[in-house]
């Protein structure tokens, strides 16, 4: 009897474990809908959707990462992570989804600190590496991040240094580091 509550139990929470991703998942179309337009589906087809927790809190998250070939003002790479219930300041927000999410854009080929290789490969975009690693060494001592935080988005261009995305829980941003 106890065998069959314990296992009742378990797929209740893994029912409820997957019901929760799905919704994220939906929040997350629509906030990258309606943030980056119907465009943004196009240049995705070389980025990378990955699950992870990237902001500490335990609960996987979703990020999206890809090099975007159709913006006019400029060659950039982007970071959306989608999260619930997001963040406060610098959250983007819409007033029916429960999700928040927190865009970054990366500069591609411009010589700043952080900016990323400018790696022309074909298919467009396909040059670039998105992984979640576990966090580097130092940087947990470097930005005083908790426990926690186990895992940072790497990205790789193939020709620089390897740029690190972070989250820092306490200021509710981005963190960004250098090999």
């Amino acid at each position: 009897m106890r065998v069959r509550v314990i296992a009742a139990a378990l797929v209740i929470l893994s029912l409820t474990v997957q019901a929760g991703y799905a919704d994220l998942a939906g929040d997350a179309y629509r906030l990258m809908h309606y943030w980056y337009g119907t465009i943004w589906s196009q240049d995705f087809q070389e980025g990378s959707d990955l699950a992870a927790d990237l902001t500490c809190d335990g609960v996987a998250d979703r990020v999206f990462a890809w090099r975007d070939g159709v913006n006019p003002e400029g060659e950039y790479f982007h970071v959306a992570l989608v999260s619930k219930p997001g963040g406060g300041d610098g959250w983007e927000r819409l007033p029916d989804v429960a999700s928040g999410l927190l865009p970054l854009r990366l500069d591609v080929g411009t010589g700043v600190q952080f900016a990323l290789c400018d790696n022309r490969r074909e298919p467009f975009g396909s040059g670039y590496r998105t992984t979640m690693e576990p966090v580097p060494e130092g940087a947990r001592t470097r930005f005083a991040l908790p426990a926690a935080c186990a895992r940072w988005l790497r990205i790789d261009d193939g020709m620089c240094d390897a740029l690190w995305v972070g989250y820092d829980p306490g200021q509710q941003k981005f963190i960004l580091d250098r090999n």
